[in-house]
């Protein structure tokens, strides 16, 4: 999953946003999620305001509810630093 990770940052460093989800909506899983959020230091397991902002994303507050696409957008928000102004 990390090469796969890379080369979407890549691809989305080099403005080839749409190529960039696309190669990562069809390998994310839920635990790859709760592993970025564990990296930035985001509490996910439960908590009432990750799963607030999830539903603002997505209108789904479990990871595990979730489609390939919006795992990607959680997981773009969570690297954007979306998150970061809650828990930091």
């Amino acid at each position: 999953m990390n090469k796969l990770i890379t080369l979407s940052k890549w691809l989305y460093s080099n403005g080839l946003k749409k190529e960039a989800i696309a190669i990562r909506a069809d390998h994310i899983f839920p635990d790859d999620v709760h592993d970025m959020a564990d990296e930035h230091g985001i509490l996910w397991d439960n908590d009432e305001e990750f799963m607030r902002i999830s539903k603002e994303l997505t209108d789904r507050e479990h990871l595990d509810d979730m489609n390939q696409e919006e795992l990607s957008i959680i997981l773009y928000a969570i690297e954007g630093g979306l998150f970061d102004q809650v828990y930091r």
